[in-house]
């Protein structure tokens, strides 16, 4: 059986709540986290293959916490930006390391398809 392991990272408990069940219900094992300083360690901790994070939150400022998170895994790690930020500072935010960049709102089955989209780019 594929594993599939993805960790949440967002301040805002509905949302984290709601999108850690959408993909739970596709098949996803999820890892959630409310700021930088757990995502840190539940990365580590959890061993994720992606991590969805909200690009700013309350102990995160800055487009090096994809970095951050990375040195945490012992594999090759999909970081995707899930924001608000406008399109303008999407290129900066990919050059600093974040795979992908997702607008908010977001609509799970887009989310899950384009997760495998990337899974399957690297695998290859």
């Amino acid at each position: 059986m594929e594993v599939r392991r993805v960790l949440l990272i967002d301040d805002n408990d509905d949302q984290r709540s709601i999108l850690a069940s959408a993909l739970r219900s596709r098949g996803w094992t999820v890892e959630a986290a409310r700021n930088g300083a757990q995502g840190i360690a539940a990365a580590q901790r959890a061993q994720p293959e992606v991590v969805l994070t909200e690009l700013i939150l309350p102990d995160v400022r800055g487009f090096d916490y994809a970095r951050s998170l990375r040195s945490m895994v012992d594999h090759d790690l999909v970081v995707i930006a899930v924001t608000r930020i406008p399109e303008e500072l999407h290129r900066r935010a990919l050059s600093a390391g974040f795979d992908l960049i997702v607008r908010k709102p977001l609509e799970a089955d887009e989310l899950c398809r384009r997760l495998f989209d990337l899974r399957a780019a690297r695998a290859s």
